[in-house]
């Protein structure tokens, strides 16, 4: 019986080493490695019984440790703390840890560096690489990805704020502005439905103020039926068939033409302008899916 006993305890301890090695060494941090010995002595005092006693254990800590991470980040997002010195600091660790044989963690390293020299920059044009650092099977890639994403946010946010205080008809650069800064804002594909639905509703109002403030400038009507044709398509239409007879040579308009020709089914109108666009000199400024399928419909891609 003793034997069996000895040679159970032994077998428990060399299952649980071999366990703790392939699964869970690298998911637990250093200072939680001992339960990992924990685990390997209760297999050898309590063969069987030890072994899965210690193995729950250790499943239960590695669920817990996920809950309270997640706890954590929810707190994190919500309370907009941005703390960039602890980043930088855990980044500066991560890279000391790094070696050649650590694929894994490099690609991590790489992902979370990425993103790191990101909160410097001044635009919200980053929309792959946050995507890649969202779904990054590396929690603090996430939480990198998910800090970066508001705090580029918030930057548009605060700009809009501030444009909207000096906002006054005596002061029409800062409607152009304030244009500018929400459909940079709505371009964006990580915010939020109902933030979305908000900024529509502002940036709508603006279009209609400026374009009753300002009728000589047809800007802002043109992005009113550019608007509109997504929302409301019956009255952005109309806008955009009355400005296609007045401007016919506005890049917008173009543009907003060649999408009411598409919906309706009407191709040759659509090839026609597709060709205008690509040879027009504000070509360079539509973004660049717009430019694909200009390009595409022109004939330059087919």
């Amino acid at each position: 019986m003793t034997a069996v006993l000895t040679i159970g305890g032994i077998a428990g301890t060399v299952l649980s080493i071999v366990f703790s090695r392939i699964f869970y060494k690298k998911k637990l941090k250093k200072d939680q490695q001992g339960l990992l010995v924990l685990w390997s002595l209760l297999s050898l005092l309590l063969p069987v019984i030890g072994f899965l006693f210690g193995w729950l254990m250790v499943r239960r800590f590695r669920s817990r440790s996920d809950d309270a991470f997640m706890s954590g980040y929810s707190s994190y997002i919500t309370n907009k703390v941005y703390n960039f010195e602890n980043l930088r600091a855990s980044l500066a660790e991560d890279r000391r840890l790094l070696n050649a044989g650590s694929h894994s963690t490099e690609n991590a390293w790489v992902m979370k560096n990425l993103l790191l020299h990101m909160s410097n920059e001044e635009n919200n044009h980053h929309e792959i690489l946050i995507k890649k650092g969202l779904n990054h099977p590396d929690k603090e890639a996430v939480h990198y990805a998910a800090t970066i994403t508001n705090v580029l946010q918030d930057r548009l946010t605060e700009r809009i704020r501030d444009l909207n205080k000096k906002k006054a008809p005596e002061h029409p650069e800062v409607y152009i502005q304030l244009m500018a800064a929400y459909e940079e804002f709505l371009s964006s594909e990580l915010i939020s439905s109902g933030i979305r639905e908000m900024a529509e509703y502002e940036y709508e109002a603006l279009l209609r103020e400026a374009e009753a403030l300002y009728k000589e400038n047809h800007v802002y009507t043109e992005s009113l039926g550019l608007f509109l044709f997504e929302k409301n398509r019956e009255e952005g239409e109309r806008i955009l068939s009355r400005l296609f007879d007045k401007n016919p040579d506005s890049s917008k308009v173009l543009w907003g033409w060649l999408q009411v020709s598409y919906k309706n089914g009407h191709w040759k109108a659509v090839f026609e302008l597709a060709g205008k666009l690509g040879d027009h000199r504000d070509f360079q400024t539509f973004p660049d899916k717009q430019q694909e399928i200009i390009q595409y419909l022109g004939g330059s891609r087919r």
